[in-house]
């Protein structure tokens, strides 16, 4: 029998743009235990709807339970998993950043341009070798993960709210 875990992810996070998006963002999320010996991937360079210089992640709600911190380029977003037949809680973290790109086609500029955590706001540019014009980046990627060590804790967790 394939053992499956049935997460719910409650609120992920907003994005900040020109608006907020609400926090409550509600996903249901099955896999194979077997399956979880890699990173997985929610977003995995995932375009973002509010694609401006300035846009950032909203990824904490302090009265819902969820944290954001930074540390270098990468976010960790401390979550929490609700087994539905218990009741039970478990805090689940997962990694994130975003990738910026220049995506105006000019030689020399075009694509990545530099990778920062969610709630990083800075307008990225660059220059082409010999032209003095700065390209700004114009897109945002976004990609949010559960690394392997911790997508383990969690299965290991499950398991053990199924036997008790």
């Amino acid at each position: 029998m394939i053992n499956r875990l049935i997460a719910v992810v409650l609120c992920l996070f907003g994005m900040v743009a020109w608006v907020q998006a609400t926090p409550n963002v509600t996903a249901e999320i099955t896999y194979d235990l077997a399956v979880g010996r890699a990173d997985y991937y929610f977003w995995n360079e995932e375009e973002s709807a509010g694609n401006n210089a300035y846009m950032w992640y909203e990824c904490s709600y302090p009265n819902l339970q969820q944290t954001c911190t930074n540390s270098g380029n990468i976010s960790t977003v401390q979550i929490y998993l609700t087994e539905q037949r218990s009741g039970m809680r478990w805090p689940l973290k997962l990694k994130g950043f975003k990738e910026a790109y220049v995506m105006n086609q000019v030689p020399g500029c075009e694509g990545y341009v530099a990778k920062t955590h969610l709630q990083e706001s800075n307008r990225y540019n660059c220059k082409a070798t010999g032209d003095p014009t700065i390209y700004y980046a114009d897109k945002k990627f976004l990609t949010l993960y559960l690394e392997q060590a911790e997508n383990e804790e969690a299965a290991n967790w499950w398991c053990l709210e199924r036997a008790g």
